[in-house]
């Protein structure tokens, strides 16, 4: 069972990555790429076999394909159920409206959120609203497939949440390990924008880790050596 909801799970979410989420107003896709366009023609295998870190000379980022689906899991029961919400609803209302209405419908205290209101490294921004449900939490996720942070969302899919702290859900999407491939004393812990070394001593990434044009990664700047990066664990 577990098997079959991890592969639900998967093919959603990728399902989710590559939907067209159309042009907005105010984002400038056309002359930078919107994601969903830059997600074209990829398969759930892609998804799976990529990085769970993502890094490029202009900084790092968490694969949201795999934040995702290391914490959630599909609850087609509920989906079932809003989607039968929605075809009774207005059909000029929007889908965070439609996603607050039904969770508070569930769970007067539902919580809407959005990753781009905080400190994040998501690779896409993810909006969402949670919900208690018979003791379990959830949540109605959108996926960011545009450009402009402000339009461009995906139609929400409802997930449960599987992890410790499901309350708290998006939590830890600022954060990763950059570790020396030569030494581990110069490997770093990098969270909300500040690093600190294995000493737990505040560290100076333009020092610590530098960006390699000729290998194209970064490269420890205490001995020169690739950086390997990982994503935390759930908890």
């Amino acid at each position: 069972m577990a098997t079959l909801v991890s592969t639900f799970t998967r093919s959603v979410l990728a399902e989710m990555l590559v939907e067209n989420t159309g042009a907005h107003l105010l984002d400038s896709g056309g002359a930078y790429g919107r994601h969903h366009e830059r997600n074209r023609g990829k398969t759930e295998a892609d998804f799976e076999a990529s990085p769970s870190v993502l890094f490029d000379k202009y900084g790092v980022s968490l694969n949201v394909y795999h934040y995702l689906t290391r914490r959630l899991a599909y609850a087609p029961h509920l989906q079932g159920e809003f989607d039968d919400f929605v075809a009774s609803s207005p059909d000029d209302e929007g889908w965070l409206s439609l996603a607050e209405s039904f969770a508070q419908g569930k769970d007067r205290d539902a919580r809407t959120w959005n990753t781009y209101n905080g400190e994040c490294l998501l690779s896409q921004t993810v909006q969402g609203v949670s919900f208690q449900d018979n003791g379990e939490t959830y949540a109605l996720i959108q996926i960011h497939g545009g450009c402009d942070v402000r339009g461009g969302y995906t139609k929400p899919r409802i997930f449960r949440v599987v992890v410790d702290m499901a309350e708290d859900f998006p939590y830890d999407h600022a954060s990763y390990f950059a570790e020396c491939s030569a030494n581990n004393e110069h490997d770093l812990y990098h969270d909300c924008g500040h690093f600190t070394n294995t000493a737990g001593v505040s560290a100076d990434d333009g020092e610590l880790m530098k960006w390699s044009d000729e290998h194209d990664e970064y490269r420890c700047g205490v001995c020169g050596a690739p950086i390997i990066f990982h994503a935390p664990e759930p908890y």
